[in-house]
């Protein structure tokens, strides 16, 4: 009973350590938070997707902001160092209206 009493919290704890950002049921988004240097953005629901930063992240709903998709290329670039032109065409693609012709991005 105390192994799982133990579990328990452990698992309730470490849940709420981090929450995803708020978006739709499908929602092409990009977001930061700038406590932890996370990032998470894509298509979020559907894919794909790219998380950076602590795992299982460390920031509340209320802490993500909303960026645009060239500052959320930006950041990952500058924290992490991520090659963007080596990750796949979604990503790699410099104009997100190569991705979705006619659409304004965030």
């Amino acid at each position: 009973m105390k192994s799982f009493t133990v579990f328990a919290l452990f698992f309730c704890a470490s849940a709420a350590a981090g929450e995803p950002p708020l978006h739709g049921m499908i929602d092409h988004a990009y977001f930061v938070c700038p406590s932890s240097r996370s990032l998470q953005g894509g298509i979020f629901g559907k894919g794909p997707t790219r998380r950076f930063g602590p795992q299982p992240g460390e920031c509340a709903k209320t802490e993500w902001v909303k960026i645009p998709r060239a500052k959320f290329k930006e950041l990952a670039v500058k924290w992490y160092g991520i090659v963007w032109k080596d990750d796949i065409p979604f990503f790699s693609r410099e104009n997100e209206e190569e991705i979705f012709p006619g659409e304004e991005s965030n």
